[in-house]
């Protein structure tokens, strides 16, 4: 399948997928630049994988009730928290917060050895 084609496909198949998860935001019902999010966040990233196997992973994981449609405001209501957890494959809010903490106390300890 040449780029092109596979491109339109893969955009097919979202926009199908968005459709089966119900075609409107979760949590604030919006319509516009929908998003697929995992419900529980993701310990890999799909960057690294090609179109078509995104696609299959997406399906599977919507097939187990793993994915939700987000708008793209809601999905980025997540903040900072949500950036390290997804980033550092934290499990739990807990773990993700600590990341964070551990993440704001080295960034104290450059400034302080800067000032020494």
């Amino acid at each position: 399948m040449s780029g092109i084609r596979q491109g339109v496909w893969a955009y097919e198949q979202r926009r199908a997928l968005i459709e089966k998860l119900g075609g409107k935001c979760a949590k604030c019902g919006s319509i516009k630049r929908l998003e697929i999010d995992h419900v529980n966040g993701r310990s890999y990233r799909l960057s690294a994988l090609s179109r078509w196997q995104r696609v299959i992973i997406y399906k599977r994981e919507a097939e187990a009730g793993l994915l939700r449609v987000l708008c793209r405001p809601c999905d980025a209501g997540g903040g900072a928290v949500g950036r390290v957890r997804w980033a550092s494959g934290a499990t739990s809010l807990r773990g993700a917060l600590a990341m964070l903490v551990g993440i704001l106390l080295w960034g104290m300890v450059l400034v302080l050895w800067g000032q020494g």
